[in-house]
């Protein structure tokens, strides 16, 4: 797990794989990354595999803040 900073909010994500075709795993609502473990570990054969903990989930930072699917999007972006 490795972590980046963003407008002063940590992201924690995993990157395996950085030479391939990238996909990147996105977790659902209450879950963080190791939720996609199985499928990360399946497409790394072939692909650049980017799972990212949402704001909010797992080992990122959850500040007081609306919870918005913009807000999402606009960390998956910039990540």
């Amino acid at each position: 797990m490795q972590l980046i900073e963003k407008d002063g909010v940590t992201l924690a994500y995993e990157d395996i794989n950085a030479g391939l075709p990238p996909m990147l795993l996105v977790h659902g609502w209450g879950c963080d990354y190791a939720s996609l473990d199985a499928q990360g570990e399946f497409f790394a054969n072939s692909h650049r595999v980017v799972s990212v903990d949402l704001r909010g989930h797992g080992k990122s930072d959850g500040p007081v803040q609306d919870y918005t699917m913009v807000a999402f999007e606009g960390d998956l972006a910039w990540l």
